[in-house]
């Protein structure tokens, strides 16, 4: 069947509990929030070129590693309203240089998250405005 299963359902309900009432409402509610604010992730990365590329395969086959090295593995801001299925909105905040940068590197666009609990979606829109004005 393609109906979820049972269990698959109790671990839907565990994740959204756990981000929704012991995770976001929990924390919202003890501060009297109304939006949480928190950069939406690390800066993009450069494609490497191709000799950027081969090196970096090199170095992981030489590691026995199984993914490209020398990447951010950080998760973004936004991973708990997902799980929680709450209303999140990005707008730009600026740029950065990747961690990785070299001499020849470009500031990276970086997001800023509004974050809210249900219900929240028009805090957030005003909350995004008024940073961009």
């Amino acid at each position: 069947s393609d109906l979820p299963s049972k269990k698959h359902d109790e671990i839907i309900a565990t994740v959204q509990s756990v981000c929704r009432e012991h995770g976001l409402d929990s924390l919202m509610q003890k501060h009297s929030l109304d939006v949480l604010v928190a950069p939406s992730g690390v800066p993009a990365w450069l494609i490497p070129t191709s000799v950027e590329t081969k090196e970096m395969a090199d170095s992981a086959a030489a590691e026995g590693a199984h993914r490209r090295p020398n990447l951010p593995q950080l998760r973004g801001s936004s991973d708990v309203t997902a799980l929680a299925g709450y209303p999140l909105l990005v707008v730009p905040m600026g740029s950065a240089l990747p961690a990785d940068a070299t001499a020849n590197s470009y500031p990276m666009p970086v997001g800023l998250s509004f974050m809210g609990a249900a219900g929240a979606d028009a805090a957030l829109l005003n909350a995004g405005f008024a940073f961009e004005q």
